[in-house]
C-alpha cells in the first residue's frame, strides 16, 4: 500500500492548479449543471465555468485556457483526481489546444 505524500508548495501563484468538477446541480435554464473549478494552490483563489455533464475534453481544455492559461500563463502542474482515461483526454486535448505536438 502506498503511503500518502504531501503536494509541494508551489513557489509562484499559479505554479499549480487544482481542477475538479462539482456536479449535482439542478439543470439551469442555460441548460447548466455542473461547475468546473480551476483553485490556485497557493492562495485558494478560484476560477468557476459553468458546464453541461456532456462536456468533453475538448471543451474542459477550451475552459482550462480561457480561465487560466489566458490570464496567469500555464501552470508548472494540474492537479486532477479523475479517472486516468479522463485525464488523458484533457491533457491530449489541451496540448492540441495549445498548437504542441506530442
Amino acid at each position: 500500500m502506498c503511503e500518502p505524500r504531501a503536494l509541494p508548495v508551489p513557489e509562484t501563484p499559479w505554479d499549480m492548479v487544482h481542477m475538479d468538477w462539482i456536479m449535482g446541480f439542478p439543470e439551469s435554464p442555460e441548460g447548466f449543471d455542473v461547475i468546473l473549478v480551476f483553485i490556485r494552490a497557493l492562495t485558494g483563489m478560484v476560477h468557476l465555468q459553468a458546464c453541461t455533464q456532456t462536456e468533453t475534453a475538448k471543451d474542459t481544455a477550451n475552459h482550462f485556457v480561457k480561465h487560466v492559461v489566458r490570464l496567469h500563463g500555464m501552470p508548472i502542474s494540474i492537479v486532477c483526481d479523475r479517472d486516468v482515461r479522463l485525464w488523458a483526454h484533457f491533457w491530449h486535448a489541451l496540448q492540441h489546444r495549445l498548437g504542441t505536438d506530442l
